[in-house]
């Protein structure tokens, strides 16, 4: 096991230097995605459940099964961001107020982007069919483009600035990654796919003035479909090369990864065409564990190396 990112992430002592920074924002930004998948997945269900009747729904809300744990991802994502911020002040040898000020800013970002799903609602209102006041919709905007900017420009902030602590590259071994090179890669495709994600947004406005696009569901699917496959495989060939340095094969992972995506779509199908309300809380446990398996693995390309001889899931055995 290498604990480098869990030192990071967690412990307060040391300094950092702005590489290292940008690295724990990323693997904080890999934790909140998978936050915001499982919340997604949760309430699709949940909403195929409420469009057959107040009954079923009610029944589902009172009898819960077993899902996904709602884990503390906020005191995670706060006490991280507050300790990179931290860390990084120290290394610019600054006062720890203004790093614990500027990691607020951040987690204040992360908040409203990933935490609170439910901002966004004002407005992208008219895609799921509810109608929100324009005022709403107003304060909603001004809520989410006040705390991205606060957000983006502390970490800018905190990611520019030289310090003392010198950097050193990992050595480069060609059809594999350390961790630290996946991390940056996967810096790179986030940017890739924020800035899709703002294209294709500006697209949809587009198309909502526009018959052709607004009718034609054809060529939507086309320009979200390509670049998210394309994103797709991005993502899959880092993690080729990623665990080409760890002790977990690939074939492995692309076995879970198959796996998790036939659990999902029974557990929509199911949900979807059956009524009877134990079947379905069946297959959502199902998916659950098979959600938490596949959620730690994917965690575990920050931590399993090349050298670390794992018992089970990558522990290592204690001298």
């Amino acid at each position: 096991m290498n604990y480098k990112i869990i030192k990071l992430l967690f412990d307060p002592r040391e300094t950092i230097n702005k590489e290292e920074f940008l690295f724990g924002i990323i693997v904080l930004f890999f934790l909140a995605f998978i936050f915001i998948l499982d919340f997604t997945i949760i309430n699709s269900v949940t909403s195929i459940i409420s469009s057959k009747g107040a009954q079923l729904l009610a029944t589902h809300k009172v009898i819960k099964p077993f899902t996904i744990p709602n884990l503390p991802i906020g005191f995670i994502l706060f006490y991280s961001v507050l300790t990179l911020a931290i860390k990084r002040v120290k290394d610019l040898k600054s006062k720890l107020w203004i790093g614990a000020l500027v990691g607020i800013l951040i987690f204040l970002f992360f908040d409203v982007v990933f935490l609170k799903p439910t901002t966004s609602l004002g407005v992208f209102s008219d895609l799921i069919g509810i109608e929100v006041d324009n005022q709403v919709k107003v304060f909603h905007v001004f809520n989410i483009l006040f705390y991205v900017l606060l957000g983006i420009s502390s970490i800018l902030f905190l990611s520019v600035l030289s310090g003392a602590k010198p950097y050193i590259k990992d050595g480069y071994k060609k059809g594999s990654l350390t961790i630290n090179q996946f991390i940056k890669q996967l810096g790179l495709l986030f940017i890739t796919a924020f800035i899709f994600s703002i294209l294709f947004g500006i697209i949809l406005v587009i198309a909502d003035n526009n018959n052709f696009l607004n009718r034609n569901m054809f060529w939507q699917s086309i320009i979200f479909g390509i670049p998210s496959l394309l994103i797709i495989i991005w993502y899959l060939k880092l993690v080729y090369m990623r665990l080409n340095n760890t002790t977990f094969s690939f074939f492995n992972y692309i076995l879970c990864l198959i796996v998790y995506i036939i659990s999902f779509a029974a557990l929509i199908i199911i949900t979807s065409k059956v009524d009877n309300l134990n079947y379905i809380n069946m297959s959502l446990t199902f998916f659950s564990v098979i959600s938490i398996a596949f959620s730690f693995i994917n965690l575990s390309l920050f931590l399993l190396d090349k050298d670390s001889k794992p018992l089970v899931f990558g522990i290592e055995k204690q001298d």
